[in-house]
Parts: C-alpha cells; structure tokens; sequence
C-alpha cells in the first residue's frame, strides 16, 4: 500500500497547474504556456467548464485530468483522475477506529468554513448554530469573489446581514503547501455526529474535495453541499450514504439556494432523532465507509 500511495503522490506532484489564468475577471487558456508530455491537473478549468476545450487544444502534447468523473474518456487526452482522493490517503490519518467507537459526542453538527464562498454564507447565515453545534466561518478576500460571482448569487437579504457582519471574522487562512488544512483529525470529525460538508463548488458536474473525504474516511455521518449529483456518485463507488437514515433527495436539485434549503431540511430531520443511539447503531456501516476509504482502491476504474 505504502508503494502504491508513493507513485500516487509522484503523479500528482508532476501536475502541471498553470496552462489557464485570468484576465481582466476572464479565465483564458494561454497555449503558449504548453509543453509536450503535460500532465495537467484542470481543477481551474473545471469551475469555467473548460475542461473539454483545453484537452482539445492540448491535442497530443499532453493530457487533462478532469475532476468530473463524467469527463474521463470523452477525448483520447481527456481523464478523469480522483486528485483529492489520492492526496487526502497520503495526507489524512487512518485513526477511524478510535474516533468511532468513542460513543457519546460533544457536537452534535460541525461544518468547517475557510473559504467565505457564497454558497457557504448561504448555509452559514440560513441555519440555526446553537451552542451544542461547532461552526467556523472566515471573511472574504478578492479571489472567492470573482469564482462566485461565476458560480451563485445570494439573496439580497442574505447578503446584507454577510456584509454587516463579515468583519468580526478573522481573515481567511492562506496555507502554502495546502496540507495543513487536509488534517481529518480535527474534533468537527472526531467529536462531532454529523459533519456538513461545505464543497469548493456547486457548479454541475462532480467535484470532490478533501472535504467530502474527511468525514467518510473517519467514520462519520455527513451531508454535502456540493455540486448535484455528488451522493448519486458516491454510492457508484460503493460508500454508504446512509439513504436510510439521512433524506439525500437535495442531491437531485440543480438550483443551488433550493438544494441548499433541501439540506438544511435534512439536517432539521437528523437533529430530530436520538444523536447517540444512531451513532451506536450505525458502527459498522461507519468501519465498512473507513475501510472502503482506506483500501485505495475506490477509483482503480479510472486507472
């Protein structure tokens, strides 16, 4: 395992991350940053839907990881590769074990918020946060603006009280190398019966994170504001979504304030039931969730 995970993590190390920037608030493909046997990581391109057009121009000088499951194959250059799946197994703890079977929790929702996107301030100002739940939030700077303005916009209502109240906020934390907030030994997870996962995006089209890794591969419950379709693609791979227990019926909604609500509905039915009794009968499913997570060999499809 130790092998596989170290040739996982030299493949994504030689990513190329550079091929696309933005101008004047446009994000423009810039060929003459190409070279021949490019492997190119095109998270980027998957925000503006680029993704297909790059690996065209790219052509036979190189090939495009999407992150869009749905992408892989559609051009002979065109992959999909489950980035952030391969980087959480080099980068996360497998001390699911311990954190499953410690019985009674001191939260019982936890929902991490570093990245102020719009659609995070939507969840963050739309749910009731008493003190039995653990909440963080930070304030905006200029670059998630302009990929939500892409992306949501919030009610007017909504984005009054963010801008009244954003300051108290520390600022957003800039990590250099990333893995510092790829830890899943973080009490929001270990300490904490539901996690709501706040995605990069809820744009069309699946984009999965660390942060939907984070609770799965610790034992834990969880929902996913994210992109549409994201639970229906986790039961492709086998992970229990827990259908029986949590009502995933927002992952079929495309308007991103509707799906929204659809969640915050969810959570609402979850909070209504015995926190630890489900967590106490829901031990295996958890282990078995941990366990898929840990084998590496979620994607071996794509390979």
């Amino acid at each position: 395992m130790e092998l596989v995970q170290q040739m996982i993590w030299e493949k994504i190390d030689k990513f190329t991350h550079v091929v696309t920037e933005l101008v004047d608030d446009n994000w423009i493909i810039q060929p003459d940053k190409f070279t021949d046997n490019m492997s190119i990581d095109a998270a980027k391109e998957h925000v503006n839907g680029m993704a297909y057009a790059l690996a065209e121009m790219v052509g036979n000088r190189g090939t495009v990881y999407s992150h869009d499951p749905k992408d892989h194959m559609r051009l002979p250059n065109l992959k999909y590769y489950a980035y952030h799946y391969y980087r959480a197994l080099k980068l996360f703890k497998p001390l699911y074990m311990k954190h499953i079977l410690s019985g009674k929790k001191k939260y019982t929702v936890s929902c991490l918020n570093n990245n102020p996107r719009n659609h995070r301030i939507l969840m963050y100002l739309m749910m009731d946060r008493p003190d039995n739940q653990l909440w963080t939030m930070h304030n905006e700077n200029e670059y998630d603006t302009k990929i939500d303005n892409q992306e949501i916009q919030i009610p007017d209502n909504i984005q009054n009280k963010w801008n009244q109240i954003k300051d108290q906020f520390a600022d957003k934390v800039n990590y250099e190398n990333g893995e510092e907030c790829e830890s899943n030994i973080h009490e929001a997870y270990t300490n904490s019966y539901i996690n709501i996962v706040t995605e990069t995006l809820m744009l069309p089209g699946v984009f999965i994170t660390e942060k939907t890794w984070k609770p799965i591969s610790i034992g834990q419950l969880f929902v996913i504001q994210g992109s549409p379709g994201t639970i229906k693609h986790l039961r492709t791979l086998g992970i229990d979504c827990y259908d029986d227990i949590i009502d995933h019926t927002y992952d079929d909604i495309e308007d991103p304030v509707l799906r929204t609500q659809a969640i915050q509905d969810s959570i609402k039915k979850l909070l209504g039931v015995d926190l630890t009794d489900l967590n106490t009968h829901t031990v295996e499913r958890r282990i078995n969730n941990a366990k898929k997570f840990w084998s590496g060999k979620l994607y071996t499809k794509y390979e």
